[in-house]
């Protein structure tokens, strides 16, 4: 075959194939794994990350059958493998470095957070994310404490173990409601509860603010019913059962992170949650629940004003007095159920 392509150039004129220096392979390799790298970088579907894979393998055999009818002879094969290559490796590192960030971004949260916030979150990471930290905002929320009436005197008369299970068995029940009303758990005070409706993405309308005050107050009453059976459930295993105040209230906070690089947490701060925080323990001499209310009834649950606005077509209200809490009168509404 070579005597034959000799003989063949010799006798009709024609050149044999030219092939490119070692470097010029080199290069071409080179930049078939930068193009593959950048294509890829661009590539945010799977539909796309498709045509990168088809563009890397037709473009090198395009070139191959231009060049080789032109007489050279350019080893694209191993350039298309290489643009291949580089582009798995991009994806691949783009998706680990995502997941990681992901990660540090909701770590803030625990995992006190639904599934749904979370990946609304991420996708709107850009609009509140500050060098992979919530950046400080001030939004419109709604804030809800809760808190356990007697909790020291429960906490003396348990085990250590028992008493952790008992809390624990509380907090877990407490905490997945929160969630599925599409709040968030600030964080555990103790055997207090400190959650908001409305955080960390903005809300714009009022629409969405009302939104967030019905979920907190619907949230509040299904805690309610779940302590009830709780406290069924504790009667039957010789445990002590509780009762709960819960206070509510809707205005404006600063929200944003906390903390250092060893220890940091999403947190709330304003006037509004001091007094979302004085309603709950407000007058507490006067919520004496009798044992059958704490089979039935076991939550005193407060709202101010602002929150009363917006929900008060929803529930039964009824005054429970008019309080100064912080630097301004409030007027403090019992919710006793739905509308």
């Amino acid at each position: 075959m070579i005597v034959n392509q000799l003989i063949h150039a010799a006798l009709s004129g024609c050149s044999l194939l030219i092939t490119l220096p070692d470097t010029m392979e080199l290069l071409l390799l080179l930049a078939c794994c930068i193009l593959g790298t950048l294509f890829a970088q661009m590539a945010k579907s799977i539909s796309r990350l498709l045509l990168v894979g088809v563009f890397g393998i037709l473009l090198p055999l395009s070139v191959e059958y231009l060049s080789f009818s032109l007489g050279f002879w350019m080893p694209m094969g191993s350039a298309s493998m290489a643009w291949l290559v580089s582009s798995i490796l991009t994806i691949a590192f783009l998706t680990h470095h995502e997941k990681r960030q992901k990660q540090q971004a909701l770590t803030l949260f625990g995992h006190y957070l639904s599934p749904a916030i979370a990946e609304h979150i991420w996708q709107q990471r850009d609009s509140w994310l500050q060098s992979g930290k919530p950046k400080p905002q001030e939004m419109s929320t709604t804030i809800l404490f809760s808190d356990i009436k007697g909790f020291t005197q429960v906490a003396d008369q348990l085990e250590p173990d028992i008493f952790m299970d008992w809390l624990n068995e509380y907090f877990d029940a407490m905490s997945g409601i929160i969630i599925s009303h599409d709040g968030i758990v600030v964080r555990f005070i103790g055997d207090a509860i400190l959650a908001a409706f409305g955080i960390p993405i903005p809300r714009h309308s009022e629409n969405e603010i009302a939104e967030d005050a019905q979920q907190a107050v619907r949230c509040a009453l299904a805690m309610e019913a779940k302590l009830a059976e709780l406290n069924k459930l504790w009667t039957r295993k010789n445990l002590p059962m509780v009762a709960t105040r819960i206070g509510i209230h809707s205005g404006t906070v600063v929200a944003g992170s906390m903390g250092n690089n060893s220890h940091m947490e999403y947190t709330i701060h304003g006037d509004d949650v001091n007094i979302a925080a004085r309603l709950e323990p407000l007058h507490k001499e006067l919520f004496e629940p009798t044992e059958s209310e704490l089979l039935e009834k076991p939550c005193r649950i407060l709202i101010g004003d602002t929150t009363a606005e917006l929900v008060r077509r929803h529930f039964i209200l009824k005054e429970f007095g008019v309080c100064v809490l912080t630097n301004h009168p409030v007027s403090v509404y019992r919710v006793f159920g739905d509308a």
